[in-house]
């Protein structure tokens, strides 16, 4: 069941993100969600920026893009592709249920967040990922 798809609430009210805002978000307790509201539309990428690992949730809507707070590299607010390059920040399906907003992630996208954390912070994150019962 690799591919077995997981709900995770990150926003227990809508009114929480107003029109024009970004916010960061948490899901399952340690994935950072960089959650944005531009033109009626609630999207959800990877909170950090590909350039240099910057915060997008502390970030702003800027003449229709989302800023990188560190830098100023810009993505789309929804899809994350950065104007005129190939790449971009990793997007998530977004769900409302109840109010709440949530996001869908499958099982392969948490086994490779949590090596993604293993690599980066190798002390800490080695042994969260070890003690996580649902990543063994």
């Amino acid at each position: 069941m690799a591919n077995e798809i997981q709900w995770h609430e990150v926003l227990p009210d809508l009114t929480l993100l107003p029109e024009g805002r970004v916010m960061t978000a948490v899901a399952d307790g340690h994935r950072e969600i960089c959650l944005t509201h531009y033109q009626g539309k609630i999207c959800a990428l990877d909170n950090r920026c590909p350039h240099q690992g910057g915060p997008l949730g502390e970030g702003s809507i800027e003449k229709g893009l989302l800023r990188c707070p560190w830098h100023g590299w810009d993505y789309d607010p929804c899809t994350g592709k950065a104007p005129g390059y190939d790449d971009g920040v990793p997007t998530y399906p977004v769900e409302i249920r109840d109010g709440a907003l949530g996001i869908r992630v499958t099982r392969q996208a948490e086994l490779e967040e949590a090596m993604n954390r293993v690599l980066a912070h190798p002390g800490t994150a080695l042994l969260e990922v070890c003690t996580d019962p649902a990543l063994i």
